[in-house]
């Protein structure tokens, strides 16, 4: 309900989303910027940093890796044009665990499990990372010996 004496044509919503990382590493490579901007909604992204820079797992601002600004009507169409952004950027971080090095690709989205390992090695090392990027979810363990 609007106060005495003022009076809003129409109302629109605006959505932050911090962008992240789920691990320490280095940022290799930032994949689909320009992809998120063809989307209507969306009015800005930014990444603060660049391609050799180390990254830290989000604990606090200060390592934040860049945000995504959406403005839409109200209702569901915000979080669907940050849904739809957020699939298209993805960030390429090189992690170091046990000694083996991993390559993931790391959604912005923050999602738990939502890192895809695609090479560090032996199986056993990216259980070990998996288990690493995701706390608190259950992950296969490690072959003793191996």
């Amino acid at each position: 309900m609007p106060r005495s004496g003022i009076t809003a044509p129409f109302q629109r919503t605006a959505m932050l989303q911090i962008l992240t990382s789920e691990a320490d590493g280095v940022l290799r490579d930032v994949v689909g910027m320009d992809a998120p901007l063809r989307i209507p909604e969306v009015v800005d992204v930014q990444v603060f940093k660049s391609p050799g820079d180390r990254v830290r797992a989000y604990r606090q601002a200060a390592h934040e890796l860049g945000y995504l600004m959406v403005v839409a009507d109200t209702g569901e169409s915000p979080r669907r044009a940050r849904d739809t952004a957020l699939e298209t950027l993805r960030a390429a971080v090189s992690l170091v665990a046990m000694g083996a090095l991993a390559f993931a690709i790391v959604p912005w989205a923050g999602a738990l499990g939502t890192v895809s390992v695609l090479g560090c090695g032996e199986l056993v090392h990216a259980a070990v990372v998996l288990r690493r990027l995701t706390p608190g979810r259950s992950q296969p363990q490690p072959t003793p010996g191996v």
